[in-house]
C-alpha cells in the first residue's frame, strides 16, 4: 500500500494562471473567476480534456480555444 502525494490546492486566481500558462485564452477574467468559484476547476476539467494535447511531459490547449468556448 503506497501513500499518494496530493497536489496543493490552488486559489481561483492561481487556477486561471495555470490554465493561461497551458495556452487557454481567457477573454473575461471576471467571468472565469465566477465560473471556477461556482463550478470548480475539477468539474469543468471534464469538458476541456478533449482540447488538451500532450507534448513530451507538458499539456497545452489547442490554439484558439477559449475558456468561454469550453464553458
Amino acid at each position: 500500500m503506497s501513500i499518494e502525494k496530493s497536489k496543493p490546492a490552488l486559489s481561483v486566481e492561481e487556477q486561471i494562471k495555470l490554465l493561461n500558462s497551458k495556452g487557454l485564452i481567457i477573454k473575461d477574467i471576471g467571468f472565469a473567476v465566477q465560473v471556477l468559484s461556482k463550478i470548480s476547476y475539477y468539474r469543468l476539467s471534464g469538458y476541456w480534456h478533449s482540447f488538451l494535447r500532450k507534448d513530451n511531459k507538458f499539456e497545452h490547449f489547442e490554439s484558439n480555444i477559449s475558456f468561454e468556448d469550453i464553458y
